[in-house]
């Protein structure tokens, strides 16, 4: 533990620390991350088995990520992240890969970057947010090189990694094979978890893949 950590940002401190170039960095790459495995993987993912994991039809065309929340989560991510920082002494002098995962998962979720235009009121749209914060989680916490290397995702083989997280995912959510998902996906949807709470859920999701 650190002496005496100040947990307090204020908001002049927030502002010099998204404009430090680390800060920058990790959104860029964050952005990219998020931007390419939602309209490469989840989308099509979606359409193809929203229906079977969440019991509604989606089409691309009645979901859109809102660019701006995207930003906004990341950044809170961030902020998370340094006020972790000040607190915990870390192993390699960075937070966790499954730490960064969880701060960017709790905030994409909470912000409801996928927003949905519908006339159907279907209850069941409430999870598409929750399952595709999940699912961005997961790519961040299982793909470390990719995440750290590849920000611009020239190559296709890149995306394997994201065809991974989501084949886990379905045999998670319909199979029951590891109920640890179906847990995360109620608890995002009902509680936002912060990251905190997150980081020990990666944990272990890391030891079961």
């Amino acid at each position: 533990m650190k002496d005496t950590p100040n947990l307090f940002i204020k908001g002049e401190d927030i502002q010099k620390i998204l404009e430090s170039d680390h800060s920058k960095e990790f959104l860029d790459n964050s952005f990219n991350f998020i931007t390419h495995a939602y309209y490469k993987n989840f989308i099509p993912f979606l359409e193809d088995r929203g229906e079977e994991i969440i019991g509604a039809r989606f089409s691309s065309e009645i979901l859109n990520l809102d660019f701006s929340l995207v930003k906004v989560a990341i950044q809170s991510a961030f902020i998370d992240l340094q006020r972790a920082a000040a607190i915990h002494e870390f192993s390699n002098g960075a937070p966790s890969l499954n730490r960064k995962a969880a701060a960017i998962t709790s905030w994409l979720n909470r912000f409801k970057t996928v927003q949905i235009f519908s006339d159907d009121s279907d209850e069941l749209f409430i999870l598409v947010n929750p399952i595709f914060s999940l699912f961005i989680g997961l790519a961040v916490s299982w793909s470390d090189d990719l995440y750290k290397t590849h920000p611009t995702f020239e190559d296709d083989n890149d995306i394997d990694v994201f065809e991974n997280v989501l084949d886990g995912m379905l045999d998670g959510l319909i199979n029951s094979t590891q109920d640890t998902y179906k847990l995360l996906v109620y608890h995002l949807t009902w509680h936002s978890p912060d990251y905190r709470v997150l980081t020990l859920m990666f944990d272990i999701l890391s030891n079961k893949k």
